[in-house]
């Protein structure tokens, strides 16, 4: 994982010095996802809240990459028992899906769970 940081962030320092290519979007998810593997919670959260900004900068072209980055950064919050802006983040991504992606209102549940609201996590 530690190659994945190293080249992910070498792709974001190439493309910073050009205009940037599409898929450079998620080039800050996975390295988010990359540093949540390795529980290096902290840079998780800066890259993913990175993309999240990038996603509502691309508007209706970023929605989808919104509620997954939303989804990737509540639970990196989660990991770090921060309960609260995780349901934050859990609640903006199923707002942004209408309630009907599966795997983000599990999320969601998860959380519930974590914070002992049984009713909620139902």
């Amino acid at each position: 994982i530690q190659e994945a940081i190293i080249d992910f962030t070498k792709c974001l320092e190439l493309a910073s010095r050009t205009r940037e290519p599409p898929f450079i979007l998620q080039v800050w998810y996975r390295l988010g996802q990359a540093y949540h593997r390795i529980h290096r919670y902290e840079d998780a959260l800066r890259d993913y809240t990175d993309f999240i900004h990038r996603c509502e900068s691309a508007g209706e072209q970023g929605l989808d990459g919104l509620s997954k980055g939303l989804v990737a950064r509540g639970k990196t919050y989660q990991a770090l028992f921060e309960l609260d802006k995780a349901l934050k983040d859990m609640n903006r991504a199923n707002e942004l899906t209408e309630e009907s992606n599966p795997y983000y209102l599990c999320c969601r549940a998860s959380v519930y769970v974590w914070k002992n609201d049984k009713q909620k996590a139902e």
